[in-house]
């Protein structure tokens, strides 16, 4: 008979996290998107107005008023 010899590694712990640097992406005001909305979102200029509409702030980015005209190009007309 042989005999068989079970080994269990166990993790110590030394693992080396990588830290993702992310560019600071660029605010814009209102205005200015609202002014080239056609050529940056492919909408028309009250399109935007009505998607920022009760955003708070001066300035936004273009990721996040993206994803605010998305959002509101696919609600529900009641």
């Amino acid at each position: 008979m042989v005999n068989t010899k079970q080994t269990t590694k166990k993790a110590t712990g030394n693992f080396a996290l990588e830290k993702k640097s992310v560019a600071a992406e660029t605010k814009f005001t209102l205005g200015q998107l609202k002014e080239n909305s056609r050529s940056i979102f492919g909408v028309q200029p009250e399109v935007v107005d009505g998607a920022l509409f009760d955003y708070k702030e001066k300035q936004i980015t273009k990721t996040e008023a993206s994803n605010l005209i998305k959002k509101f190009l696919q609600k529900v007309v009641k």
